[in-house]
């Protein structure tokens, strides 16, 4: 369930620690195992940030969710809440990063 919940959606970015250091205003998470940081287009569209650590491979095992780079590894627990559709990943010690879904 938390799998299907998160996958294949663009999340906005709310609130907490930018993780490696990368300027966002979302994030996806695809299928294929990769993820990716999105920013807003001059046309309020979300397009992919391209570039170094702006994205990399995924993987969710029970409640953890890592993000992986070339440079490293960020993890943390998530917890999902359905309405609005939203999740919040706790990178203990960084802190809670906050997420709500783009599209419902």
């Amino acid at each position: 369930m938390l799998r299907e919940h998160l996958v294949n959606r663009q999340w906005l970015y709310c609130s907490g620690p930018s993780m490696f250091g990368v300027k966002h205003d979302g994030l996806e998470l695809h299928a294929s195992g990769n993820w990716y940081y999105l920013r807003f287009k001059e046309d309020h569209t979300l397009e992919r940030i391209r570039g170094f650590d702006s994205g990399g491979t995924w993987n969710l095992q029970g409640t953890q969710l890592d993000l992986h780079v070339g440079a490293g590894t960020n993890m943390g627990h998530v917890q999902v809440q359905s309405n609005p559709s939203a999740f919040v990943w706790d990178t203990n010690p960084l802190g809670r990063v906050r997420y709500v879904a783009a599209q419902p």
